[in-house]
């Protein structure tokens, strides 16, 4: 093998590793999970993305949103379950509810696996407008358990394929330990 091959193997390499969260070159499990909640619903409209750092704070949301109902669209029974089954232990994990309104053009909205950098999750919702809209909106929300230990921040970003899809935004969300 000559140098130029062997200097160009060792520069492949260190750059698809930096690439790689170090968590998943450590072999430790991933300081978040995702929660398969439902994830277009109309009682979405009512919250703003936010962590709740304990069982009493989730509770009260429970409580808060408790009889919001098929006017709205909410899938109460079908969000409860998600949430009851992710076991979310509030001595060592947040959760995290990330909200996002989109014109309902029939747009694709997905969420990205997230990447931690420096204690900072980066959650980015992407949008991609399929047709012309209407003038109803579509609420969307993404749920995650996040480690307080190793996150101290959630990022979400997202365009608006309604209003400039090109513009990325962010909103920071702190966690509580």
């Amino acid at each position: 093998m000559n140098t130029r091959v062997a200097i160009g193997y060792v520069l492949t390499v260190a750059i698809v590793l930096a690439a790689v969260p170090i968590y998943l070159l450590a072999g430790e499990p991933k300081p978040f999970r995702i929660i398969p909640i439902p994830h277009e619903q109309g009682f979405y409209s009512l919250i703003p993305s936010m962590v709740i750092s304990s069982q009493k704070e989730l509770n009260h949301f429970l409580v808060k949103y408790q009889g919001v109902g098929p006017d709205l669209g909410y899938d109460q029974q079908g969000f409860i379950e998600a949430i009851t089954a992710a076991k979310i232990d509030f001595n060592r994990e947040a959760l995290v509810l990330l909200q996002h309104t989109e014109g309902s053009g029939t747009p694709q909205v997905t969420f990205a696996e997230p990447m931690l950098k420096a204690h900072r999750l980066i959650c980015r919702i992407e949008v991609e407008s399929v047709q012309e809209g209407n003038c109803m909106m579509a609420y969307y929300c993404f749920a995650l358990a996040v480690s307080k230990e190793q996150i101290r921040e959630v990022e979400q970003q997202y365009n608006q394929a309604s209003v400039d899809p090109s513009k990325i935004r962010t909103i920071i969300l702190k966690i509580k330990k």
